[in-house]
């Protein structure tokens, strides 16, 4: 061999070095940015939880038609009301329903921490 083509051999061996350490650092830089990645989903979906809840909050606290027709049914001294009240409350509950549902199935994901859900 002379020379020249060692001199090419080494050459290939040291590209082959700094190629096989750039896909271990951007392997490394791939995991980071998952982790990075859910963790905002985590945060995201925390700050949903709270979101979902205080506006259903807020719409008791905004509207005092809602909160007397919520009032009776939670001491237990009224019976389910009629008509357009009846319709209110069903699609308030559905409501209510469905923000508990997102927010069950983000815990289950683990994108909502125990303390947060419970």
């Amino acid at each position: 061999m002379d020379a020249q083509s060692i001199n090419l051999q080494n050459f290939y061996l040291l590209a082959e070095i700094v190629a096989a350490f750039a896909v271990v650092a951007s392997l490394l830089f791939v995991g980071l940015q998952m982790r990075q990645n859910t963790n905002a989903l985590r945060i995201a979906a925390g700050q949903g939880l709270v979101a979902s809840w205080s506006a259903t909050n807020r719409d008791i606290i905004a509207n005092k038609d809602m909160a007397e027709l919520l009032a009776p049914l939670l001491d237990g001294t009224a019976a389910m009301p009629e008509g357009a009240d009846r319709l209110r409350l069903l699609l308030w509950s559905q409501n209510v329903i469905r923000e508990g549902e997102v927010n069950y199935y983000n815990w289950v994901d683990g994108n909502l921490a125990d303390h947060q859900w419970e």
